[in-house]
């Protein structure tokens, strides 16, 4: 099971990643366009690039994924009960389901 979350978490991550990247750097954009001398503009480069971490780790699709993967690590090694957390991906799968919950 922790392989395939693993999987699953490393493609989401390739597959979305980028463009949650591209649309952050494309909001701070401006910052960076203006004329600088070199250590500023490391300052904002720095800048941008925090902003942007945060940006893409606080979408809330980028958490279920990650938490899908570490909860796959705490059901092998504390207890199987976090194993209970992947069946929420039939729901987000299958949305019928939803309604039958």
């Amino acid at each position: 099971m922790i392989v395939c979350s693993t999987f699953v978490v490393l493609f989401f991550l390739l597959k979305k990643g980028p463009l949650y990247v591209k649309t952050a750097w494309r909001e701070n954009k401006d910052i960076l366009s203006m004329p600088s001398d070199p250590i500023t503009k490391l300052i904002k480069l720095l800048f941008v690039i925090i902003s942007s971490a945060l940006k893409v780790f606080s979408n809330i699709e980028v958490v279920y994924y990650i938490l899908f993967g570490l909860l796959s690590y705490f059901a092998l090694f504390i207890h199987p009960f976090f194993y209970a957390f992947h069946l929420t991906e039939f729901v987000l799968r299958y949305p019928s389901l939803g309604n039958v919950l």
